[in-house]
């Protein structure tokens, strides 16, 4: 049985404590509990930690089945955002093409059949297009 572990270690400072949630014990002293800060767009985890303040990042797939969660600097896992962005160019980059040839089809051809395919060029396009602007930015 998986479960999600509660135990936190900064990997800035090696300080080791609680996650912070209603069923913390009493027993348990404030400067071993991590604040939580809540999770951004991409669904990380975000930590305070009580002995240097930093502000942690925890991916929470790490989480599960772990038996303690390491909590990174939020630089380090921008990196894996970056490709998100990257993704997105991609899209930009296909709609671009897509839209330069129907354009190209219309301009140089003439008949009915140009109009067709052209149409055919701007669905994809216009789909590419909406992804990229609202797709996921995980």
């Amino acid at each position: 049985m998986n479960t999600i572990t509660r135990d936190i270690k900064c990997a800035i400072c090696a300080h080791e404590g609680k996650v912070d949630a209603v069923d913390v014990d009493r027993a348990t002293p404030p400067s071993k509990i991590f604040n939580v800060l809540g999770k951004d767009s991409s669904g990380y985890l975000h930590f305070r930690c009580p002995s240097c303040g930093s502000d942690l990042v925890v991916d929470p797939y790490e989480v599960i089945g772990a038996r303690q969660m390491v909590g990174q600097r939020a630089s380090r896992v921008s990196r894996h955002r970056s490709r998100a962005n990257v993704e997105r160019y991609v899209h930009v980059t296909l709609t671009a093409v897509l839209l330069v040839i129907a354009a190209f089809l219309v301009h140089n051809f003439s008949g009915w059949w140009v109009y067709v395919l052209a149409g055919a060029l701007v669905l994809p396009a216009s789909l590419s297009f909406w992804i990229a602007l609202f797709g996921s930015k995980k």
